[in-house]
């Protein structure tokens, strides 16, 4: 992609790698059902559907594409929580910080096949969390 200034950037992921991906593993995507629901619809007032991701079938696609694991401790998913809510005023839970603790992970810093990337795309998720808990964990 073409910067501004005419310097090339560089990502984690641009549309011909996107593409060039798919191609690799279009034979394990399952597509995935809209589902809906009468009594949701009646709650809400309005028509829902809903795309469940939870069904794709992604085991293949890790196994046979995946080159590399970043695992973080609980401090570490603490910390990227602290973050978010002190810096974005997000707050997420344990498993929707993970990204992010990946990110600052020294594992991930030190990791050659990343110091390259200057833009990375984190996906936030989950507000599910006791707020005593989460005040508590923030003390320690």
């Amino acid at each position: 992609m073409e910067a501004k200034d005419g310097m090339l950037e560089k990502y984690a992921a641009d549309i011909s790698s996107i593409r060039e991906a798919h191609m690799r593993i279009k034979s394990f995507i399952h597509r995935t059902p809209i589902l809906s629901s009468e009594s949701l619809d009646a709650i809400c007032g309005r028509r829902l559907y809903f795309k469940c991701e939870c069904f794709q079938k992604g085991w293949p696609v890790v196994r046979d594409l995946v080159d590399d694991v970043i695992t973080v401790e609980d401090n570490e998913i603490i910390e990227a929580m602290r973050l978010c809510y002190a810096i974005l005023k997000v707050v997420v839970e344990p498993s929707g910080a993970i990204g992010l603790a990946a990110v600052l992970s020294q594992r991930f810093k030190n990791n050659p096949s990343w110091q390259d990337c200057k833009h990375i795309g984190i996906v936030l998720s989950g507000g599910n969390v006791d707020l005593g808990v989460l005040w508590d964990s923030f003390r320690k």
